[in-house]
């Protein structure tokens, strides 16, 4: 059993989760809920947040602020302004003293403590000594560190792969990271090949590009386009606003109406839509007339428009709200297998 068993669940103002069977293991209760991840959501209960696991029992053995999710078996929390990690059980597994702890990435959590950052195995070690000034986490074995002024990416092993000489660095995204260096953005390969120089304006504490499936959403001069692995475009920027690549098709919005492109900058879809949303399982939400439904790659209405909002279907269902506002849940069909009761 795993976490897309569970679906969040709505009833006089509270939340619980329910089954792929449309039944319901956690009755509602909670003032806020969110997803499961790795068998465990996070619910507030009064003003802290606790973690629930598939069943619904709570990790009651201590109270926190703040909590994560768990990754390599624990999660971070925050007790007192220090954050420590639990274990599965609710116990703490490793003692809150850092200042900063993110969630681990890759059996590596990056921990904060006095101005020097580093990494942690699931023991609390120190994996790679606390000798950075900043420190973000891994993904596919990347992760960008700041020593001095100058970010650069480490292996697993604390050796650099691509030496520091960036304003800044973000985690990769697939095959390409973004980098800053004079206030201006570029791309950066795994391999540290400049796909695409720092050349385009960003400004502190924004995050200046989406990069999924290979392309890159970029804005110029108020319009937007995408740009491929290497840099050229794959699409002008020519449009009002683009969404990102998923099962190769992105969003795009074009004289005020949307529609979708391939990777290949293709318009597929005509922009004759008032919304559309990401693809998944062939599906995605998209607006007609006011109302939400969801078409299929070819354009083709799989379910048609009747809903006050739709998000995009996860292990075969989606939640919609009717136009009572009242939450349901509707499987590939359209057929509604649970309708909230107030």
């Amino acid at each position: 059993m795993t976490e897309a068993n569970r679906y969040k669940i709505r009833s006089r103002g509270r939340y619980g989760y329910m089954d792929e069977r449309a039944a319901t293991v956690i009755e509602p209760q909670y003032l806020a809920a969110e997803a499961f991840v790795n068998r465990f959501a996070k619910v507030q209960l009064l003003d802290y947040w606790v973690h629930l696991d598939l069943w619904g029992r709570p990790l009651l053995k201590h109270f926190f602020r703040q909590i994560g999710n768990f990754e390599s078996g624990l999660s971070r929390v925050l007790l007192a302004q220090q954050w420590g990690y639990i274990d599965t059980s609710g116990e703490l597994a490793i003692d809150c003293f850092f200042d900063i702890a993110f969630d681990f990435s890759e059996g590596l959590g990056a921990v904060g403590m006095k101005g020097r950052y580093g990494y942690i195995d699931p023991t609390g070690h120190y994996a790679i000594d606390p000798v950075y000034d900043h420190a973000m986490p891994f993904f596919e074995g990347m992760a960008p560190v700041k020593l001095g002024s100058q970010y650069g990416y480490i292996d697993n092993a604390g050796q650099w792969l691509i030496e520091p000489s960036f304003q800044l660095a973000l985690p990769f995204t697939g095959s390409a990271a973004v980098i800053i260096s004079n206030n201006r953005w570029g791309l950066i390969s795994q391999q540290g090949k400049v796909l695409i120089p720092p050349r385009l304006p960003w400004r502190e504490g924004e995050i200046p590009v989406h990069y999924y499936e290979g392309r890159t959403a970029i804005k110029v001069n108020e319009r937007y386009g995408f740009l491929d692995e290497e840099g050229k475009w794959a699409a002008s920027p020519v449009f009002e606003w683009v969404g990102d690549f998923s099962e190769g098709l992105a969003a795009v919005k074009e004289n005020g109406r949307y529609g979708y492109l391939n990777r290949t900058g293709e318009i597929v879809i005509p922009c004759t839509l008032e919304g559309a949303g990401l693809f998944v399982g062939g599906l995605a939400p998209a607006k007609r007339n006011g109302q939400w439904g969801y078409i299929n790659t070819n354009g083709d209405w799989q379910i048609p428009p009747a809903f006050l909002s739709a998000d995009t279907f996860s292990n075969k269902l989606a939640r919609i709200s009717l136009l009572n506002n009242r939450w349901a849940y509707i499987n590939a069909t359209g057929q509604s297998v649970w309708e909230e009761r107030n």
